[in-house]
Order: C-alpha cells, then sequence, then structure tokens
C-alpha cells in the first residue's frame, strides 16, 4: 500500500471519526456517562492507531526533502499548529490541572492531524506526478470524507435505527443522523458531496448520488447546511455562470424573496417554510434555537476575561453556568469566533477570523480549473456557515474542523509565480 493511500486513509478515519453509539442527553442537561465513557474510549484508541502507523511512516519514510519537485508552502501547518499551542500557552495560567489536562490532549489530537496532513500533501509534491495528482488526491479524499458517514447512517437504518435518526416530539420531525451523526455536520458534508459529486463526476452514477445527497442533506433538517448550500449557489452563479446567468440567478432569488414577504406564498412556500422551521414557533425559529440567547451570554464572559478567556475547551463550558435557560446546557459559543474569544481571548478570536479570511483568499487566488476551485469554494463557504453556528477550528477535533485542515493543505499546494518558479529552478540547478 503506497504512502499517499495510507495518509488519505487515515485522514479519512480521523474525519469521519466514531460513529456515536452511546446515547449522550442532546440539552446537555445530564451527564450520566461521564467524562470517561465507552464513547470517548473508542475515540483515544482510533486516535491511537492513527498516531501510531503516522509517527511509524514518519519513521521508515520520513520525507525526503523540504524541497519538494513542486514548490510548498510550510507555513499554513505551522500557522496552525501555533494556533493551538497558543491556545493551550494561554490555558495553562487560567485552568485547573484536570482542565489542563483535558485541554493538552486535545491540542495533540490537532497537532498530529495537522502534522498527518502536512505529511500528505508533502508527500504528493515530493513526487514527480505534480499538482494534477494533488488535485485527484484531494478530490478522492472528499469522495470518502462525503460519503461514508452517510453509507454508516443509512447501514444504521437497518440494524441500528434508534441510532441513526432523532425524533423531535415537540415538532413531530425526524433528522437523518441522529445519534450516529450529529445531522447538522453531516448536512454540511452532504451538501459538499452533492455539489463535488454534480461538478467532477466519473459516471452517471456520481450524479445519482449528487441528487441523494442533496436529498439528505433536507432530510437532516439542518438550516446552516441548506444556508450555506443556497450560498454556495450564489457564488456559483456569480463567479462561474455567464452575465444572463448571474441576472436569472439573482432575479430569481429576489422573487422567492418577495414573495416570503409579502405572505402570498403558495403551499410549495409554506411547506419549504415548515421544513426551514423544522415545524418549530417562531420565538423559537427566530433566535436560532436559542442560539442569539448562547451569543448573548458569550459576550458577558468574554468582557469578564477578554485578554485571555476561561481556557481551551474547558471555558466554553462555563456558559452553562450563565445560560439562563432551563431546557438546555450548551457546552460551547455556537459560533467559532465567540467561542475562540472565552477559550484564549480577543487575540485567539482575531486568529481565528485571520485564517477565515486568508482561506477565503487563497481561494480566490486558486490556480486550479474552474471545476476544481468550483469545490473549494463550496466547501469554504459551507464550513463557513458551519461555523456561523458551530465551533469548527477553536475546539476539539471534528468532522467539519478537519475538513478545513485537509482543504487548507490543498489550498496551499500552489504553483509559484513565474518569477519564483524560474528563481527556485536556478537554486535547484546550483
Amino acid at each position: 500500500m503506497k504512502v499517499n493511500s495510507i495518509c488519505r486513509s487515515l485522514l479519512v478515519i480521523a474525519t469521519v471519526g466514531v460513529p456515536g453509539f452511546v446515547k449522550f442527553d442532546s440539552s446537555g442537561l445530564t451527564q450520566d456517562h461521564g467524562l470517561i465513557n465507552a464513547q470517548s474510549i473508542a475515540r483515544m484508541v482510533v486516535y491511537s492507531i492513527i498516531g501510531f502507523i503516522f509517527v511509524s511512516l514518519l519513521l521508515f519514510r520520513p520525507p525526503k526533502s523540504l524541497r519538494p519537485q513542486t514548490p510548498v508552502n510550510h507555513f499554513w501547518a505551522i500557522g496552525l499548529l501555533a494556533y493551538y499551542v497558543i491556545f493551550l500557552i494561554i490555558s495553562a495560567g487560567v485552568l485547573p490541572t484536570r482542565g489542563i489536562a483535558i485541554a493538552s490532549y486535545r491540542v495533540v489530537e490537532w497537532v498530529m492531524l495537522i502534522s498527518l496532513c502536512w505529511y500528505y500533501y508533502h508527500t504528493l509534491q515530493s513526487s514527480s506526478a505534480g499538482l494534477n495528482r494533488v488535485s485527484d488526491e484531494f478530490i478522492h479524499c472528499l469522495r470518502w470524507i462525503t460519503s461514508l458517514p452517510v453509507w454508516i447512517v443509512l447501514v444504521g437504518l437497518i440494524f441500528f435505527p434508534d441510532l441513526a435518526y432523532s425524533f423531535s416530539s415537540e415538532t413531530g420531525t425526524y433528522r437523518f443522523g441522529g445519534y450516529l451523526f450529529y445531522p447538522n455536520g453531516l448536512g454540511v458534508l452532504c451538501g459538499i458531496g452533492s455539489v463535488l459529486f454534480w461538478i467532477l463526476p466519473r459516471n452517471r452514477v456520481d450524479r445519482l448520488w449528487s441528487i441523494a445527497l442533496f436529498g439528505f442533506m433536507i432530510l437532516t433538517y439542518s438550516r446552516g447546511a441548506m444556508v450555506g448550500f443556497v450560498m454556495f449557489l450564489l457564488y456559483y452563479n456569480l463567479i462561474f455562470c455567464s452575465f444572463v446567468r448571474k441576472i436569472s440567478a439573482v432575479f430569481v432569488l429576489l422573487v422567492v424573496f418577495i414573495i416570503f414577504v409579502s405572505g402570498s406564498a403558495s403551499d410549495y412556500f409554506n411547506d419549504a417554510a415548515t421544513v426551514a422551521s423544522r415545524g418549530e414557533n417562531i420565538a423559537t425559529t427566530s433566535t436560532l434555537n436559542g442560539r442569539t440567547e448562547v451569543w448573548e451570554t458569550s459576550l458577558k464572559i468574554i468582557a469578564d476575561s477578554p485578554w485571555v478567556g476561561q481556557g481551551y475547551i474547558q471555558g466554553p463550558k462555563k456558559i452553562k453556568e450563565y445560560f439562563m435557560q432551563k431546557w438546555w446546557a450548551p457546552s460551547h459559543a455556537h459560533n467559532d469566533l465567540l467561542n475562540a474569544a472565552i477559550a484564549g481571548g480577543i487575540g485567539m478570536a482575531a486568529f481565528t477570523l485571520f485564517i477565515y479570511i486568508l482561506l477565503a483568499f487563497k481561494n480566490f487566488r486558486l490556480k486550479r480549473p474552474a471545476r476544481i476551485k468550483a469545490v473549494t469554494g463550496a466547501v469554504l463557504i459551507q464550513c463557513i456557515a458551519y461555523s456561523l453556528l458551530t465551533p469548527a477550528l477553536s475546539t476539539h477535533a471534528h468532522g467539519i474542523g478537519i475538513t478545513l485542515i485537509v482543504l487548507t493543505g490543498f489550498l496551499f499546494a500552489q504553483p509559484p509565480s513565474p518569477e519564483k518558479k524560474t528563481h527556485l529552478s536556478a537554486v535547484h540547478a546550483n
């Protein structure tokens, strides 16, 4: 088995993670299973195996050179490693020993994954295949990341149906994913996969799978995923389509908006509104299921310690101590920037914002075919939409955050400018 295939498999396994098989209280009000439970032990075992294999690769197949055939920017990995190390250093001064131990373990997970991703792209670019191979590997990796969780849930519907979907007795809605994969994150992966398999199909089956993934995204009832998907469609039409299609897209969106605002929507649009609200009342929907209240509480916590925060991982859990609602005990700020500010202060929130802005800039300057650029745009836009409602980077390693790391490595696997390329060729020649 080739090193590239091993690295890709490890990244996919880490991104998909261990499907949920322990029924935790989704409200966070009860902690019946404790910190160490079957789910957390399974996760630690999986990450330990990934780490062991990765270290073995480093020992037996070390990087050939820090100057691969295609010049690569190593600073993206250094910057991301610094991001989590700084979180840990800041936390050392504000957390108790137990909190530091938990934060350290989570940082070690991120360090291993970032290093693995760097090694993966570095190994690819050290070969003679060049950037085309890097693009193929990135797309191949995404195919597995977006499809494997869905297949696991589909199998779960047959053998463990109570784990594969969740049901709300208040709204009467079923959500695809359930305990196995949190519906909001699964919805984002389905949206990304739908774009990927439609734009870069290998055969007709891929197009059918794209349509299926779109349907599964709707079945997750994830409004963040739906909004992110619509944002991508707007981006795609504005960037990649002709002027006539751009105007047509804007016109259609404007008409739909007017119909909803005017209250004259047909039964079809009323059904769509029901889907968007998941059958919830206006008060619940208007606060994004209480997220706006969590944001208000987060701002108060940030004001208490604006410069160093409350500690990585453990700090955001203090929100439940300030949160006034009795039906929910949130464990994070439900926004990446606010979560980073609570965990490490305003400086870390600025660092998080810088990462997203840099990724958007690198995607805009991406020197790849339009179809590849459309796929990277889908990943970035839908992950950003997710991060507005759920932390992706400033929390523990999970599917959406790791997907962003995989995207980051690809965006920085860029050919140099003509002037720099000529200079580097002369250096290697000497």
